[in-house]
């Protein structure tokens, strides 16, 4: 996330050079546009031990995108510590790459295998409910729940009506109800303020994690101190602090005017065709989750209240 990214906002967070100019993406991208070159430092945990640091930019994407970074990273303090294969303690200055290939649809949907490892698409882990992508005789499972299903019950007078979970329920069990749903997500996130109370603190099973914990469309990402990405071939951003991010629209096969699919979580189940192409998957949007409408359970007790990258799993 930029350092102009602001909460409650759906952002764009990748649009190829045939991206689709339908807000929050502008259209059609090219040259540095913020895809992070994170080293990858061997850790057991999260399957990257055989991998070599240095990738090329499709393998070393779809496995940042799949496995998160997969060693510790932190806040800029003003003295630069890049995050390079010399594995540096707690880089807090990230690089960036011109382009990124098919790495964004093996890292978000197919998977993709990396020096004989297989790393699965990010939304396709887990065990909530899953939409079938069909692409020629392949199969792919992603994630197929929305935002709103996570927000808790009974906070009817405690936050805006416009993200009051019963009322959601509601709404679905009508006829086209989720098409009529998928839009309330970002009304409340923008007519929610702090004041309120926690909004995704639903914990179905008694557990003590929170349900949006276990989405693969919820991750933890880096907000920079830069309002624009470096332009030419590469370059470096500063952690400002940490953000907690939905992913919400996958959008296939754009031709710069238009997309021949739109998928958002929900609004349809069973199965969908991909349009052809080796990686059709050209843009994507994701929600920016206010601070203040997650529990503090997921929320560093520092400076700022910013999200703690070390707390929170960002390997899922």
């Amino acid at each position: 996330m930029l350092g102009s990214a602001g909460s409650g906002t759906e952002l764009c967070l990748r649009s190829s050079t045939t991206g689709q100019a339908t807000p929050p993406c502008t259209g059609s991208e090219s040259g540095n546009f913020g895809a992070l070159q994170v080293a990858q430092w061997g850790n057991p945990d999260m399957g990257t031990e055989n991998l070599p640091c240095n990738l090329n930019k499709s393998d070393q994407l779809a496995v940042n995108i799949s496995v998160g970074a997969d060693h510790f990273i932190r806040v800029w303090d003003g003295a630069d510590v890049v995050d390079t294969c010399a594995e540096p303690f707690g880089p807090n200055t990230l690089p960036t790459f011109q382009g990124i290939s098919g790495g964004l649809f093996g890292g978000m949907i197919t998977g993709e295998t990396v020096n004989g490892t297989f790393f699965e698409g990010r939304l396709g882990k887990g065990t909530t409910a899953k939409l079938a992508l069909k692409q020629n005789n392949n199969y792919y499972y992603v994630d197929n729940v929305p935002l709103w299903e996570y927000i808790g019950y009974g906070k009817t007078g405690l936050a805006p009506l416009s993200c009051i979970r019963e009322s959601f329920d509601d709404i679905v069990k009508l006829p086209d109800g989720y098409e009529n749903a998928e839009a309330r997500p970002a009304t409340c996130l923008t007519d929610y303020a702090a004041g309120y109370v926690d909004l995704f603190d639903l914990d179905t099973d008694g557990d003590d994690v929170f349900d949006i914990v276990g989405s693969p469309r919820y991750r933890v990402v880096p907000q920079f101190v830069e309002q624009g990405f470096p332009s030419g071939d590469s370059g470096n951003l500063h952690i400002s602090g940490f953000r907690a991010v939905f992913v919400n629209g996958l959008y296939f096969g754009c031709d710069g005017t238009d997309c021949s699919l739109v998928v958002t979580p929900g609004a349809t189940t069973g199965q969908v065709t991909l349009p052809n192409g080796s990686s059709p998957l050209d843009q994507i949007t994701g929600y920016l989750l206010p601070n203040a409408a997650l529990p503090d359970d997921l929320i560093e007790n520092g400076v700022n209240g910013e999200l703690a990258a070390y707390a929170v799993r960002l390997s899922g």
